[in-house]
C-alpha cells in the first residue's frame, strides 16, 4: 500500500466514507473513486491492526461512560476479557472508586473538549491479586453526531515499586551510622545514572549510558548488557566493556536457557551473585577457562525487568573482593530498575517514533513526479519528538495545458489531529486546484473547509494552517509562476547570479478569520533558466543553535550559495540549518525547490 493510502484513511475518519466516496466521484471520476475507496478500506483495516497490536493500552468510552473499545494491551494490563466488558459502565468494569475517577475525566473531556492528562487508575488483577497503577490520558474523539472519549494507558507500577524500594533503601542506609558515607556515595551514583538515563531517547543511547555510568555506579571491572529479542527466547549482547573480545565473540547471541549467569538472571528474573572462583566453578564449570582470570574475584548478573517482562540482564565482574551483602544487592537492583525503566521507555519511544515517522511519511508524496522543463526537489526533517507534525508539501498536475501546482503548508498542532488536518489540507488543495486557475482561489476553498471543520468542534479556533501555493507553466524562456500565500513564510526567488529576494504577499492565516477578513493575493514572477523558487515552513528559519535562531539572513545566504540543481539547493539550505542547530531541531521543517533548468525543452 502506498503512503498516500494512510493519509486517505485519516481523511475517511474525518469526513466519513460516504462523503469521501462522493467527493472522489465528483472530482476524479467513478472508476478511480472506486479504486481509492477500496484503498481507503485497506487503510482502515491497517489502522485497526495498529491499534490492536500497539504496545500501549487504548480504551474508548461513549460520552455517558460506557465502554465501547478496549485493545488487547489494555486488556492485559487490567486482567480482563475485553469482549465481555463492552457496553458496561466504568464502575462495572474497574470498580466503584476507579469508576468515579474515570466518569469525572470523561465528563471533563466532554464538557471542555480538551484532553485530560495523567489521571491515575489503580487496578487489582482478579487472578493474581497484583495491584497495578496505571496513568491514563483522556482525549476527545469528535464525530459528526456524537463524541467519544479515548484513553491512552501507561503502566507505572514498576516505577512506583522502584520508588518505594528506593525509599526503603535510603531509610535503611540512613539508620546505619557506620554506612552513612557509603550510602551517600551510592545515592550520588544512582542520581548520576538516573539523570543520564533521563536524557537517553533511544535503546542504543540507554545502552551507552548504562556502560558509561552504570559501570561507575556499580564499581565493576567489566560489564555487558544483553537484551532479549522478539522471540523471547534469545539474548543478544548489545554492549560490553572490560571482557576479553575473543571470549565475547562466542556469546554474541545465545539461548535464554544457556548455562550462563546472565541467561539465568534473565530467565528467572532473579539476580545471580557468585562471591568466589569456587562458586563460579561449581555453578558454571563451562565458564571457568574463560572467566577465571586471577584478577576477578566475584561475578553478578542482574535482570532488567519491567511490569513482569524481561528486557534483558546486566552481567558484571569485580576485583574488589567485597561480599554481596543485602545493602549492596539492593543497590544493584535499584540501579538495574532504573536501567530497565529507561530501556523500556526508550524501546516504547523507538516504536512510537517509527509509527509517527510512518504516519508522517504517509502525509507526504511517496515520490515527486518527473516534469518536463521543470526541476523539483523536496526534503522533510523531523524534530524527532515522536509526534506527527503538520508540515506538508505536494506537487501535482492540473488540467490546464501542462500546468503544475506545488504546495507547502503547516497546520496547527501535532499528533493525530494534526495528521487529520494535514491530510484534509493537502487533498483539499489538490481537489480545488482542478477547477480553480488562480492560487488564491484554491487557498480560499481551503480556508472555507477549515472554517467549516472548526465550526463542528468544541475547541473552536484551532483548525487553521498556513500554506503557499504556486502554479508552474514551462515556457521557452523559463517558467511562468503564480504564487499566493496564506499566512505562510514568503517564498524566496534565487536568481542565477546568486541574488535572493522574497516574492508574494503574506496574506492571512487560513481558517483563522472570517471570510470577509480573508486577504489572499496572487503574484506573478518569471523564472529564467538557472533561477529557482524556494518554498519552506517556519521550522527552517526557526532552527535554533548556540547563536540563536537560524533566521532569514542565514537562510538567504545558504540559498544564494546553493548548488546547480533543485536537489543541491534543497540540501544546501537544510544541511546549513541542521549544522547550525547541531542536528537538534525544535520543530519539523519542510523545504521545496522549483528550478528552471539551464535549458528548457517545450513551449508555452
Amino acid at each position: 500500500m502506498g503512503l498516500d493510502g494512510w493519509a486517505l484513511g485519516l481523511l475517511v475518519g474525518l469526513l466519513g466514507g460516504a462523503v469521501v466516496a462522493l467527493l472522489f466521484r465528483l472530482v476524479i471520476g467513478k472508476g478511480r473513486a472506486q479504486r481509492l475507496t477500496a484503498q481507503l478500506e485497506q487503510t482502515a483495516q491497517a489502522l485497526e491492526e495498529i491499534i490492536e497490536t500497539a504496545p500501549a493500552g487504548f480504551i474508548v468510552f461513549e460520552s455517558q461512560g460506557r465502554l465501547v473499545r478496549m485493545n488487547p494491551s489494555m486488556a492485559d494490563l487490567v486482567g480482563l476479557d475485553a469482549t465481555e466488558q463492552i457496553g458496561r459502565t466504568a464502575a462495572e468494569v474497574f470498580g466503584e472508586d476507579a469508576g468515579r475517577e474515570i466518569d469525572g475525566a470523561i465528563d471533563a473531556v466532554c464538557r471542555t473538549g480538551r484532553a485530560v492528562s495523567n489521571r491515575r487508575l489503580v487496578r487489582v488483577l482478579p487472578t493474581t491479586m497484583e495491584q497495578r497503577t496505571l496513568l491514563v490520558s483522556y482525549y476527545p474523539v469528535v464525530l459528526e453526531e456524537f463524541t467519544l472519549v479515548g484513553g491512552v494507558v501507561v503502566d507505572i507500577t514498576e516505577r512506583e515499586r522502584y520508588n518505594r524500594a528506593r525509599e526503603r533503601l535510603l531509610d535503611s542506609e540512613s539508620a546505619a551510622r557506620e554506612g552513612a558515607e557509603r550510602a551517600a556515595s551510592r545515592l550520588s551514583r544512582l542520581q548520576r545514572i538516573t539523570s543520564a538515563l533521563s536524557t537517553a531517547s533511544s535503546s542504543e543511547l540507554v545502552a551507552e549510558v548504562i556502560m558509561a555510568e552504570g559501570m561507575k555506579a556499580l564499581e565493576v571491572d567489566a560489564a555487558s548488557i544483553a537484551t532479549i529479542k522478539q522471540d523471547l527466547r534469545t539474548l543478544r549482547i548489545v554492549a560490553s566493556d572490560g571482557f576479553d573480545p575473543a571470549v565475547l565473540r562466542g556469546y554474541q547471541e545465545f539461548s535464554i536457557d544457556a548455562r550462563l549467569p546472565i541467561a539465568d538472571a534473565a530467565r528467572t528474573q532473579r539476580g545471580v551473585y557468585l562471591e568466589s572462583l569456587d562458586e563460579l566453578a561449581h555453578a558454571y564449570p563451562n565458564l571457568l577457562p574463560d572467566a577465571g582470570e586471577s584478577s576477578r574475584s566475584s561475578w553478578a548478573a542482574i535482570p532488567l525487568v519491567v511490569s513482569g517482562r524481561t528486557l534483558g540482564a546486566i552481567g558484571a565482574a569485580f576485583t574488589d573482593g567485597r561480599p554481596f551483602d543485602p545493602e549492596r544487592i539492593a543497590f544493584f537492583e535499584a540501579v538495574a530498575d532504573q536501567c530497565a525503566a529507561a530501556l523500556d521507555r526508550a524501546l516504547t519511544y523507538d516504536e512510537t517514533r517509527v509509527l509517527a515517522h510512518t504516519l508522517q511519511r504517509s502525509l507526504l508524496p511517496p515520490a515527486l513526479p518527473s516534469i518536463d522543463g521543470i526541476e523539483i526537489a523536496a526534503r522533510f526533517e523531523s524534530a524527532g519528538m515522536g509526534e506527527v507534525s503538520g508540515d506538508f508539501y505536494d506537487a501535482f498536475e492540473v488540467p490546464r495545458g501542462g500546468a503544475w501546482c506545488v504546495s507547502v503548508g503547516d497546520v496547527c498542532g501535532k499528533g493525530a489531529r494534526a495528521a487529520a488536518m494535514t491530510s484534509r489540507a493537502r487533498y483539499t488543495i489538490r481537489a480545488a486546484a482542478q477547477h480553480n486557475e488562480r492560487p488564491s482561489a484554491v487557498l480560499t476553498e481551503l480556508d472555507d473547509a477549515l472554517r467549516r471543520d472548526d465550526e463542528q468542534r468544541d475547541d473552536a479556533g484551532e483548525s487553521f494552517c498556513t500554506a503557499v501555493l504556486a502554479t508552474l507553466r514551462p515556457a521557452v524562456s523559463g517558467l511562468h509562476v503564480e504564487v499566493a500565500c496564506g499566512g505562510h513564510p514568503l517564498p524566496l526567488v534565487v536568481r542565477r547570479d546568486g541574488s535572493v529576494a522574497e516574492c508574494g504577499v503574506p496574506g492571512t492565516v487560513l481558517g483563522a478569520f472570517s471570510r470577509s477578513e480573508l486577504a489572499l493575493t496572487d503574484c506573478r514572477i518569471e523564472l529564467e533558466p538557472g533561477d529557482a523558487l524556494v518554498l519552506y515552513t517556519d521550522g527552517l528559519p526557526d532552527a535554533y543553535g548556540p547563536e540563536g535562531f537560524f533566521g532569514d539572513t542565514r537562510l538567504r545566504h545558504a540559498a544564494s550559495a546553493g548548488g546547480a540543481s533543485a536537489q543541491a539547493l534543497v540540501d544546501a539550505v537544510v544541511d546549513e540549518a541542521m549544522a547550525f542547530s547541531r542536528g537538534v531541531l525544535r520543530d519539523d521543517l519542510a523545504v521545496f525547490v522549483v528550478r528552471s533548468p539551464e535549458r528548457v525543452w517545450g513551449s508555452v
